[in-house]
């Protein structure tokens, strides 16, 4: 599944709070930053950091993140 190019650091932050808790603030510290479109190397670190700590396969947690965002 090829990434999302236009979602921003505040958008990647609340689908990660939305699908899987996350906060700004907590036990599993990933740093997103809040640019306005987040670039496809900074977006695979952080996707497959995610699924490293849920111990999921990097393709579920894309899919779940962005699947609905994508056509």
């Amino acid at each position: 599944m090829k990434l999302p190019r236009d979602l921003s650091g505040d958008d990647v932050a609340n689908l990660l709070a939305r699908r899987y808790g996350y906060r700004v603030y907590g036990n599993h510290n990933i740093t997103v930053p809040r640019h306005r479109a987040i670039r496809t190397g900074t977006l695979n670190a952080i996707t497959t950091e995610v699924a490293k700590f849920l111990d999921l396969p990097k393709q579920e947690v894309r899919k779940s993140l962005f699947g609905s965002l994508m056509p």
